[in-house]
């Protein structure tokens, strides 16, 4: 049997359980639907500068990838030779 633990220290691990667990509400700051910050947000669609921008880092990165693509080793045309037999210990010691 576990020994009791004293009721000061039950009574610290539930009111930091509360703490840490229990969802806390704020009554000064109640918080909107994520729909009506939508309806206040204007759009607002990507200069052209930010648009060449994007479209510069993505063929970077499609070149990088086609460079790693092509020089990654390939497969060998010449079978692995055979591996040797494990040498076997000296006898007599």
């Amino acid at each position: 049997m576990a020994p009791q633990m004293p009721r000061e220290q039950e009574q610290s691990i539930k009111a930091r359980k509360r703490e840490i667990f229990e969802e806390q509400h704020d009554s000064d700051s109640p918080r909107r639907p994520f729909s009506a910050y939508l309806a206040e947000t204007p759009p607002a669609p990507l200069s052209s500068a930010q648009k060449a921008g994007l479209v510069a880092v993505g063929a970077l990165v499609v070149l990088l990838l086609l460079a790693a693509l092509l020089t990654m080793p390939g497969p060998r045309s010449q079978p692995r030779p055979a591996a040797r037999p494990a040498a076997t210990p000296a006898k007599g010691r």
